[in-house]
């Protein structure tokens, strides 16, 4: 169980090396690096195209979000955890998703579910989801993110979908400043993120069309996106149906 642990730690931290190396590279550089998908049917056919899509194009870095039922659920699914396995071992970071409800979820609560994704999935990056934009709630998510390391995570994504205060930037990983339907204004995100580098920055924007042009625009500010033409009042149940061309574009 403890070479399994250490194994599991050295692919993810692994995953991370590259990402931060990638990120590295590219500088100042007018592209995005990463994808951020959120995988939440636990479908095969869309891990199986996650995969290769991190396979063909290895200048780009994939981080796959797993939510097997609003958080890792009740128990574990053995096909689910090979997926999750078979991805780390591509080079894909995968992280586990856990709610906070803007800060009004009990901090017990949250800490099960993290343990539960270390424990039945051996993952160790996980997406915090409603983040609070809430300056007053800062302290509850870095606690949070404190107690999270205590059980393992070495890595997370905070979403507040939309601009906060500076210091939640210093909190997670990466910070999701947009969540919403069609594109961001690329004025606002510049004025945002002028001083934060793009790798600690992430858009999702979901029922809109495949603009190779638009992709690269955002890229600039923000490193780490996805972007959809599926729409509500579901629009994570399938994968954007222009995905590869993501992957191409970032390449």
């Amino acid at each position: 169980m403890i070479i399994a642990l250490a194994v599991g730690m050295l692919l993810v931290s692994s995953s991370f090396v590259l990402y931060s190396q990638s990120m590295m590279k590219q500088g100042g550089s007018a592209r995005g690096d990463s994808i951020l998908v959120p995988l939440y049917s636990g479908n095969a056919s869309q891990f199986e195209e996650v995969i290769g899509i991190r396979e063909r194009y290895g200048n780009v870095h994939v981080f796959v979000i797993i939510n097997p039922d609003n958080g890792p659920g009740n128990a574990s699914d053995p096909s689910l955890y090979g997926w999750v396995d078979r991805s780390e071992v591509s080079g894909i970071t995968v992280l586990g998703y856990v709610y906070t409800d803007y800060g009004q979820r009990a901090t017990g609560s949250i800490l099960e579910d993290i343990h539960n994704y270390t424990k039945w999935y051996n993952i160790h990056a996980i997406f915090f989801d409603e983040v609070s934009d809430n300056v007053s709630l800062e302290p509850f998510y870095s606690n949070l993110v404190a107690q999270s390391r205590l059980v393992g995570v070495n890595f997370t994504i905070g979403n507040p979908g939309d601009f906060v205060p500076g210091g939640y930037l210093s909190i997670f990983n990466i910070t999701v400043i947009y969540e919403n339907q069609g594109y961001p204004s690329l004025s606002a995100l510049r004025t945002y993120g002028q001083n934060e580098s793009k790798g600690r920055l992430a858009v999702i924007a979901y029922g809109v069309p495949f603009s190779a042009s638009e992709i690269v625009r955002i890229g600039e500010i923000a490193g780490v996106d996805y972007f959809s033409d599926q729409s509500l009042p579901d629009p994570y149940q399938k994968l954007s149906s222009y995905i590869q061309e993501i992957a191409s574009a970032f390449n």
